[in-house]
């Protein structure tokens, strides 16, 4: 299997879009399946734009039953090259890179001080959980169990 996906790789490792992207991962069925199911977290039923914002981990983890996490990022990344979200990347306190993504159509001066306060009240919440501290007693505990 490993052979197989490697073979894989060097035949599509040129193939790139426009933009200099590999649009190998990005045309597979898997992702185009997730494109639609992703996107749907974005508006309501009447296509307005709803107003939360989730971070990648999240989505990722949100599906995780159904897709597999590439399949949720390379599917992010194609809405996002599609113009339909809008990525937005916050460095927390703990300088880790967390990438936000937002329903594009809410990509106006007057809404995005209010989407980055959505933002930064998530990355604190983020912040908190992903402290070292919390990771080390969190192991110490379950070492024990």
């Amino acid at each position: 299997m490993a052979q197989y996906l490697y073979i894989l790789y060097k035949e599509n490792q040129f193939r790139t879009h426009k933009n200099g992207k590999s649009n190998f991962m990005q045309s597979r069925p898997y992702v185009q399946r997730a494109i639609p199911d992703v996107f749907s977290l974005f508006e309501d039923k009447y296509n307005r734009p709803l107003r939360k914002p989730y971070y990648m981990r999240q989505l990722q983890v949100k599906f995780e039953n159904k897709y597999f996490p590439w399949v949720i990022t390379n599917a992010l990344n194609q809405l996002v090259d599609q113009g339909s979200l809008k990525r937005f990347d916050y460095v927390s306190k703990n300088r880790m890179k967390i990438a936000f993504f937002f329903n594009n159509k809410l990509n106006t001066p007057n809404y995005m001080p209010t989407m980055e306060t959505h933002i930064k009240s998530a990355s604190r919440l983020i912040d908190a959980y992903a402290h070292p501290n919390i990771s080390r007693y969190l192991g110490k505990i379950l070492k024990h169990l």
